[in-house]
């Protein structure tokens, strides 16, 4: 919680200056409707009291208190013209403050002279009036000339005090007593006015507090901006220059296993290999989040919806996770659910799968229940556990970036907290509702709301399970790799000559240009998106074909997260992995290439 003492706010000299431009402002803004009070009020004093006053005396006042506000609003025209808005320059709000204080004081004075003018000795009715119009003079403008108070301290008394003298020097005892009321009236205004000034001075200082703490949290915000992009620009590099010794390792572990294929299952070797290759998997979904959420904020993923059994999801999430529930002794079990829905299937399979996999995760006892249930309109589905639960206070935070409970001490084995991260973006991007209930030491609800479709009549499930890739494959194809890293170049060599492929290998983009030019016969290239030198792997697959005039398969590979690169291969049209690459990829991606 941020307190009073951790909030940098502006000097009082800089609010001073702030509060004056905010006084000059208000009183310049209300100018005109004193104005009109004022000069109503002359021209009807002047005809009411006119038969009884001397016409040369009257007329003279009329003409300079008619004058004095004629010229008080060219200035106020000049005022805004000029200035419009707040002014914060100390220099040029002291000089329009002065012009309205002059000024003010002058127009104050014509009234208290005009008080000695229009009186009427012998004339009650005439005097009553004249009292009335010169009470409403001063206490009129008191609400606004009190924002500036040096305009009420030369206003009021420029009013007041000829009037008073005025009705005690000309007056009886009736005169004396309302000559005594101006006086008392004087300080009585000056009292209300100081309030009022207070109160507005109150008001802007904290105007101002609250623009400083805006502008403040702006510049944290773009500081945390610019903390965000180097993060992103972090992981792009770090995570680039992690993936390369990872993605040869996942290579040679592939090879390893296939040299361990024969050998028995006590094998010392094999098992040696074997867990080497779940480590390198673990990895690879490390960084798989990383990218995923990298992708999402690229705004490259798209959605293919389609209408499909959600049953079909389920199953398909049960099988992954299964052995994980077995593991920690776990019921991983799902209602039977024969309603169809409309969205992306492999992205809902995607939110399914980090929702159970992070309930199996959270769950010690018990174990997690897929349900599913829908109303005339939408399907609820939703991965119940046992789990630990989320206390309140945390909730809103665990669909946020690296968030995790109870994980203070950022243990590595526990995941990175991404998987909510790609589960809200992926919700979002989906349009569907996702709702969170959670109580400590019972356990947690996620929910989505899905439409309700009905069954098409001819309905083919999209989910079919994938045909195991053979162990023994021939692939005879030519195949240029061009990669910079050499562990990953060999471990390339070797997996795709496993395949029977023919493979030129090139470190750079100057050696695959070679090798293409000394007309050595290439089916498919495998190219890395960073490359030594000045041209990346999309410029070197755009300029071969260019140069050789022939539109040759090309796989990037990257092991970038960098958002801006994901979306400019994206657009290149070209096909994408990224490391650690699986050889079953790989050599799927080969085998679409071979003519039927």
């Amino acid at each position: 919680m941020i307190t009073s003492s951790e909030i940098s706010l502006a000097d009082s000299s800089t609010i001073e200056v702030e509060i004056k431009a905010a006084q000059t402002k208000y009183i310049f803004d209300q100018l005109p409707r004193l104005l009109f009070y004022n000069a109503a009020s002359v021209i009807g004093l002047a005809i009411i009291l006119s038969p009884n006053l001397d016409k040369v005396f009257l007329s003279f006042w009329v003409v300079v208190s008619l004058a004095l506000l004629a010229y008080r609003y060219k200035i106020y025209k000049q005022y805004i013209n000029n200035t419009g808005n707040i002014s914060t320059d100390a220099i040029s709000t002291d000089a329009w403050a002065r012009r309205f204080v002059i000024f003010a004081s002058l127009s104050g004075f014509a009234w208290g002279i005009g008080s000695y003018i229009l009186f009427v000795p012998d004339h009650m009715g005439n005097q009553a009036i004249l009292i009335m119009v010169l009470a409403g003079i001063i206490m009129v403008p008191t609400a606004i000339l009190s924002v500036y108070l040096p305009a009420l301290y030369l206003y009021v008394p420029a009013v007041t005090i000829p009037s008073g003298m005025t009705l005690f020097i000309l007056g009886q005892d009736f005169h004396t007593y309302t000559g005594a009321f101006f006086f008392a009236l004087t300080g009585f205004m000056v009292i209300v006015g100081r309030n009022i000034n207070i109160d507005f001075r109150d008001r802007v200082k904290l105007d101002v507090t609250n623009q400083n703490l805006l502008l403040e949290l702006e510049q944290q915000k773009s500081e945390l901006e610019r903390a965000n992009l180097a993060k992103s620009k972090f992981l792009a590099s770090a995570g680039h220059d992690v993936r390369q010794p990872l993605h040869a390792l996942s290579i040679f572990s592939e090879l390893l296993i296939r040299e361990q294929a024969t050998q028995p299952p006590d094998n010392k070797p094999k098992k040696l290999a074997q867990n080497i290759n779940t480590c390198v998997q673990a990895l690879d979904g490390l960084f798989a989040s990383l990218l995923d959420v990298s992708r999402l904020e690229a705004g490259v993923v798209t959605k293919h919806s389609s209408v499909f059994q959600v049953k079909d999801i389920v199953l398909q999430v049960v099988n992954e996770c299964e052995a994980d529930a077995i593991e920690k002794n776990l019921v991983l079990h799902f209602d039977e659910c024969d309603f169809h829905t409309e969205t992306d299937p492999d992205l809902l399979h995607r939110i399914l799968l980090n929702l159970v996999a992070n309930a199996i995760f959270y769950t010690k006892t018990g174990g997690i229940t897929i349900r599913c249930i829908s109303d005339s309109n939408h399907i609820k589905l939703s991965v119940e556990d046992t789990g630990v639960g989320i206390p309140l206070d945390q909730q809103q935070f665990i669909f946020d970036d690296f968030y995790q409970v109870d994980n203070p001490e950022r243990d590595s084995s526990k995941g990175l907290g991404l998987g909510l991260t790609i589960v809200r973006g992926l919700t979002e991007l989906l349009d569907l509702r996702l709702e969170l209930i959670s109580e400590p030491g019972r356990g947690t609800t996620v929910t989505l709301t899905l439409p309700l479709r009905q069954r098409p009549e001819k309905f083919l499930s999209e989910q079919s399970e994938e045909e195991p890739m053979a162990s023994e494959v021939s692939i005879p194809l030519s195949v240029l790799v061009v990669e910079d890293a050499e562990q990953v170049r060999e471990g390339m060599q070797l997996l795709l000559e496993s395949w029977d492929c023919i493979v030129y290998c090139a470190q750079d983009a100057e050696q695959a240009q070679n090798i293409v030019a000394g007309k050595n016969t290439v089916d498919a290239m495998i190219v890395d998106y960073r490359l030594p030198g000045q041209i990346n792997g999309l410029q070197l697959i755009k300029g071969m074909r260019e140069s050789d005039d022939k539109h040759v398969p090309a796989l990037l590979v990257t092991g970038e997260t960098d958002p801006q690169v994901i979306v400019a291969a994206k657009q290149s049209g070209l096909d994408l992995l990224h490391k650690p690459t699986k050889a079953s990829d790989l050599q799927a991606w080969l085998l679409a290439l071979i003519p039927t």
